[in-house]
């Protein structure tokens, strides 16, 4: 088993890498070299300005080449790299397409071994014949013979018709330009540079108080007075509510102690409301002088940038026309400065026999530098990432140990369920079985399997059976909670048991994640034990891990309080609603984690007048905003006004039914009500049920039963 989870982990890993390396975009490589020392001419601007001017010969490119030249500088600048060695340049360029990088590096390797423009040296006059006789002049002098100066001024007038096509403006306009633009230039160009060494500096100081005002005062930059940020209205709404809970719990620790339950919850109340200030504090923008001068410098350096830019490339401009002109000015003023014709002097009258005339030497050419070369043409592109065997290595090394450990591991537990003995083998519990519209369904471990009480209308979420209040507890409560409280006092019993079954259906009946609010009543009559299942309800969902809160809305009982012995009634729903105290003060925690209890309240009140007032639909969307589950336990559904009231502001109810031949009977008509007042009825909690039987198979547990 391990060698076939190994061989199974490196499969897999070689096709995990082989995926990672189909999806990473390949890099191709060309390289070439040229001769030269100084790298950095091949990057000049002039050059990469060539360059790209040359690119649109070259097409197609694949992706198509930038819009601009200065996008495409900024494409050579960003894939091109130089390695100095051996006294030559080596110029690399990287990009996705083997066919497009020897482009790239075919034209700025011709853009940067072009020959500069250079002066055209004039014709050298010919040299006389040494050895040539010469004819002796007759003896009588002739008339000097004097050059036109028709063909200067055709060569002049050719010139500069030349010299008009490379350029429409003066030469000394495009001279006077250039010199003020590399100026500028250079002007900028130090801005730009002291604008960044700012902004790293900025960047750098990070969050320290006084090194970002020391960098402000070496910046020029005004600190902003050392005052607070005024509260917002609802931080000083808090303030005063934590200064109230602080006096409160001053007054009450004299006489109740620092253990107190009371003291407890004013404790969390105080660290709830202290939370709020400190988020709020943190979420503060909290920009400074220095932060403000960051935007601005940015700013200033994009524009800075954009003005170099711009120079540069009418640098560029002008200096390409100067070099084009150079050779058709030097013409121009070999001609300007030739000497006027003069008349030839009197040639005197030769010896007797032959003269030779001794040859005069030929000025030698002055040498000319030789230019940049090419002396390795680019290569083809040659895909350097990434690499196949880069993304195989470690995807089948992963996969391979990861295999070979889940193989041991699979080996190891096969191994011992094999060699444990068949009496020791613990018989697997039966699944558990939730009852909704008349059908048996599997959800779990549960004791219960079948329900047998009469049909509802309505879907069933669990059956409880009759609670026992003589029996044993497991677990005794601290504050004297009443035995009724199975989920917490015998949360081992069937009982309990049916409680988490109902739970379990109640959040699979509510849907969708969010805060709900749940109301939990009955039909009229009494004796359904309506309050019992809200308050165990409420307890096994808190001990299920969600935040929940029990209201006491039925103000025909109040038998919340007498289930949780709940002292200290003047803090509860109906003083809220009389702005005698505040909700968080009438909110309390209990022994059980996640569980807050909200009492109706003690003296006769009218539920009805309590429940249909404004405040109340706010109270329930503040719980609901502070609580997962907020249950409300409601007097039965024949208060209409009161159901009426609850039934606004609830996601749906539970209807709880005592199980007796009237049951269906009952039901429909609560449900009919429920219906009248706005609301839906999620499920019924079937009350005093028999004694559920087990599924005696696993077969019977797999197919959906009929009730």
């Amino acid at each position: 088993m391990v060698l076939t989870g190994g061989a199974v982990g490196l499969i897999a890993g070689l096709g995990a890498g082989y995926d990672h390396f189909r999806k990473q975009p390949a890099v191709y490589e060309s390289t070439a070299v040229v001769s030269g020392t100084d790298p950095g001419a091949v990057m000049a601007p002039a050059v990469l300005d060539r360059a790209v001017r040359r690119l649109d010969a070259m097409q197609p490119f694949a992706p198509p080449l930038p819009a601009t030249v200065s996008e495409r500088v900024a494409y050579l600048n960003q894939n091109l790299s130089l390695q100095m060695t051996d006294g030559a340049v080596h110029l690399v360029f990287r990009g996705p397409n083997p066919a497009d990088t020897p482009k790239y590096l075919k034209a700025v390797a011709e853009a940067y071994a072009a020959p500069a423009a250079r002066p055209v040296q004039p014709p050298l006059p010919p040299v006389p014949d040494a050895k040539a006789p010469v004819t002796p002049a007759p003896t009588a002098p002739t008339p000097a013979s004097v050059d036109p100066d028709t063909k200067v001024i055709a060569d002049r007038a050719k010139l500069q018709a030349e010299l008009a096509a490379i350029t429409s403006e003066p030469i000394l306009a495009v001279e006077t330009r250039l010199a003020a633009n590399q100026t500028a230039l250079k002007t900028t160009q130090a801005k730009l540079k002291t604008t960044n060494s700012n902004l790293e500096a900025i960047a750098a100081v990070g969050t320290d108080k006084a090194a970002r005002l020391a960098l402000m005062k070496k910046l020029g930059v005004t600190p902003d007075p050392d005052r607070p940020a005024a509260p917002s209205a609802e931080e000083k709404e808090w303030q005063t509510q934590l200064v109230s809970f602080q006096q409160r719990k001053a007054e009450l620790g004299r006489r109740l102690g620092p253990e107190h339950r009371d003291m407890l919850a004013l404790d969390e109340q105080i660290a709830f409301v202290r939370g709020l200030l400190e988020r709020s504090a943190v979420m503060r923008p909290t920009e400074d002088a220095l932060d403000r001068h960051r935007t601005a410098l940015t700013n200033t350096w994009a524009k800075l940038n954009a003005e170099a830019s711009t120079l540069a490339e009418s640098v560029q401009r002008d200096e390409a026309t100067l070099a084009a002109a150079a050779p058709v000015r030097a013409r121009l003023d070999q001609l300007a400065g030739r000497p006027a014709p003069q008349p030839l002097p009197p040639v005197p009258a030769p010896a007797p026999g032959p003269v030779a005339v001794a040859p005069q030497p030929r000025p030698a050419p002055s040498p000319t530098p030789a230019g940049p070369e090419i002396l390795s043409s680019p290569t083809a592109g040659e895909r350097v990432s990434p690499l196949l065997y880069r993304s195989l290595v470690p995807g089948g090394g992963l996969g391979l140990v990861g295999g070979l450990g889940l193989g041991f591991v699979a080996s190891l537990v096969t191994g011992t369920i094999t060699n444990r003995p068949a009496r020791e083998r613990k018989p697997i519990a039966p699944t558990k079985s939730v009852v909704l519209s008349g059908v048996v369904r599997r959800t779990g471990t549960t004791r219960i399997a079948k329900y047998d009480g009469p049909t509802l209308s309505v879907p069933v979420l669990g059956q409880v059976p009759v609670l026992k209040p003589d029996a044993p507890v497991e677990k005794k409560s601290v504050e004297g909670w009443s035995p009724a409280l199975v989920s917490f006092t015998r949360p081992n019993s069937a009982e309990a048991e049916a409680y988490r079954a109902a739970r379990r259906a109640l959040v699979e009946a509510l849907g969708s994640a969010g805060h709900k609010a749940v109301v939990v009543t009955g039909p009229g009559g009494g004796g359904d034990g309506k309050t019992t299942t809200a308050a165990n309800l409420a307890l096994s969902l808190a001990q299920s891990g969600k935040r929940v809160v029990l209201v006491d809305c039925d103000y025909h009982g109040t038998k919340q309080q007498e289930l949780f012995r709940l002292g200290r009634l003047g803090d509860s729903l109906k003083s809220v609603m009389m702005n005698d105290v505040d909700l968080r003060v009438a909110v309390r925690s209990c022994e059980v984690a996640n569980l807050f209890l909200l009492p109706a309240g003690r003296g006769p009140v009218d539920g009805a007048d309590v429940l249909t007032r404004a405040k109340f639909k706010d109270l329930v969307a503040e719980l609901k905003a502070q609580y997962e589950y907020v249950i409300l336990d409601a007097p039965p559904t024949t208060a209409a006004k009161e159901l009426k009231a609850l039934a606004e502001h609830a996601d749906g109810m539970v209807l709880v039914v005592r199980n007796a031949a009237d049951a269906p009977a009952r039901a429909a008509t609560a449900t009919s009500e429920v219906a009248r007042a706005g609301s839906k009825v999620l499920g019924a909690v079937v009350t005093a049920a028999p004694v559920p039987t087990p599924v005696p198979t696993p077969t019977e547990q797999s197919a959906p039963t009929a009730v």
